[in-house]
C-alpha cells in the first residue's frame, strides 16, 4: 500500500526534519506522533549552502507513514488549505511557503513509457504531416517600406527584456535548474529579443506571426501560477514581470508595423502551422529530454497540481483544449491591438494596421503624386 508523500519546504543546516514534519502536520490540523512516522528524509545529495549567496532549491522531503489513511488525510488537507508558510515552524531564514507536490515521483512513475512514447510519436507524426501540408499556404507580401520612426522604444525594450532574461538565467544557474530554460515561455522570450534586434526581413515577419500563437504560455502562467518554489521575492516578481512582458512586446511591435504585420483575420494557416510546431517541440523535444532527466518540463511527465484535466489522459486533453485556445487567443489579441492602435482615441497611432510608414528622409526623396 502507498504510504509515502512528498513535500517541498525550506532546507537549513542541522535541521531536525522529523520534528519539522510533525509540526507541519499539526499546523494542518492532523495530529501525528513519532510512532506514526516510519521515516523522514531528504531526496538527493546534500547541497552546499554559502552564506550571502542565493540558496539552492530545497531537496524534496520524503515522508513514509505507517498507514495509508494518515497519508491520504494529510494530503487532502494540504491540497484544500493552500498558502501555508513556515511562520511558526522551527525553520530559520524568514517566512517562506511550503507545499506538497501531489506525489510527483509516483505520478511520474505511473505515466509509463508504454503509453507516453507511442502517444508522443503519433502526435509528432500528425503535426509534422500537417505542417508540410500547411507550409505552401503561408504567404508574406513583399513590402519595400518599413517603419523607422521608432524613438528608442525598441532599444529600451531590448535592454529590459535582456536584463530580465539574464536574471532568470542567473537564478537558474544558482539553483541548478538550468534545464528549465527549455520551457516554452523562456524560448518565447528569447524569440522576442531576436525580433527586437533583427533587421527587417521575411524571416522576422514569419517568426513574429508564429510567436503570436504562443501567447497561451503567459496566459496559463497567470491563470495557474507556479511560484511556490521561488522563495526569493525578486525571483517571484521576475516570474510575473517576464510573463507580462510577453504580452507587451507584440503590442509594441504591432504599433511599429512594417515587418511586424499579421495575416488576414480569417487566415488560420499561420495558427495551424504554429500549433503543430508547438506540439512537435513539446512531444518530441521536451519529452525526449524530460524522460531520461526525470524533470517535468512544462508538465510533459505529469500534470500540474492545478490542472483541471488531471488524469492519465491529460496530454490528449491538453492537445484538444490548446488547439482551440491558441488560435482564439491569437486572433483576439490581434483584434484588441487593432482596436487600440487604429480606433481607440487615447491610444490611436495610425489609421489602419497595414499602414507601412516610410522613413522621413526616404519619403522626402520619393516622387509625390502629381509630380511630373
Amino acid at each position: 500500500m502507498i504510504r509515502t508523500c512528498y513535500w517541498v519546504m525550506p532546507e537549513t543546516n542541522n535541521e531536525n526534519i522529523t520534528h519539522i514534519f510533525l509540526t507541519v502536520a499539526n499546523k494542518l490540523g492532523i495530529q501525528l506522533e513519532e510512532r506514526d512516522v516510519v521515516s523522514v528524509e531528504r531526496a538527493g545529495p546534500v547541497r552546499s549552502f554559502v552564506e550571502g549567496a542565493v540558496p539552492p532549491l530545497p531537496r524534496p522531503l520524503i515522508v513514509r507513514l505507517i498507514r495509508r489513511a494518515l497519508r491520504d488525510s494529510l494530503l487532502q488537507t494540504a491540497r484544500v488549505r493552500r498558502g501555508f508558510t513556515t511562520g511558526g515552524l522551527p525553520i530559520s531564514g524568514g517566512v517562506r511557503p511550503f507545499y506538497e507536490t501531489s506525489d510527483l515521483l509516483e505520478r511520474i512513475g505511473s505515466c509509463s513509457r508504454k503509453r507516453t512514447l507511442p502517444l508522443s510519436a503519433k502526435i509528432g507524426n500528425m503535426s509534422g504531416q500537417r505542417m508540410i501540408k500547411t507550409y505552401p499556404k503561408l504567404h508574406i507580401k513583399n513590402e519595400d517600406n518599413y517603419i523607422k520612426s521608432d524613438r528608442g522604444g525598441k532599444r529600451l525594450l531590448v535592454i529590459l527584456l535582456t536584463l530580465l532574461w539574464g536574471m532568470e538565467i542567473g537564478f537558474k544557474f544558482a539553483s541548478r535548474t538550468v534545464i528549465y530554460l527549455l520551457n516554452p515561455c523562456h524560448v518565447t522570450t528569447l524569440i522576442q529579443i531576436y525580433l527586437l534586434v533583427a533587421p527587417p526581413s521575411k524571416t522576422v515577419t514569419a517568426l513574429f506571426r508564429i510567436h503570436l500563437n504562443l501567447l497561451n504560455g503567459p496566459l496559463l502562467a497567470f491563470l495557474f501560477p507556479e511560484t511556490a518554489s521561488r522563495t526569493i521575492f525578486v525571483e517571484a516578481a521576475l516570474y510575473w514581470i517576464q510573463h507580462g512582458m510577453m504580452f507587451v512586446i507584440p503590442y509594441y511591435l504591432l504599433r511599429i508595423g512594417g515587418v511586424y504585420n499579421i495575416e488576414p483575420f480569417w487566415d488560420f494557416n499561420w495558427s495551424i502551422f504554429s500549433y503543430c510546431l508547438n506540439m512537435i517541440y513539446h512531444f518530441i523535444v521536451l519529452q525526449l529530454i524530460a524522460i531520461p532527466a526525470q524533470v517535468n518540463l512544462n508538465h510533459m511527465l505529469c500534470p500540474a497540481i492545478l490542472d483541471p484535466f488531471d488524469g492519465p489522459w491529460y496530454r490528449i486533453a491538453a492537445v484538444i483544449h490548446q488547439a482551440m485556445l491558441c488560435p482564439i487567443l491569437c486572433k483576439l489579441y490581434c483584434l484588441v491591438a487593432e482596436f487600440c492602435l487604429t480606433k481607440f482615441p487615447p491610444t490611436k497611432v495610425k489609421p489602419q494596421m497595414k499602414d507601412f510608414l516610410q522613413d522621413r528622409k526616404q519619403y522626402e526623396l520619393s516622387p509625390k503624386k502629381g509630380d511630373d
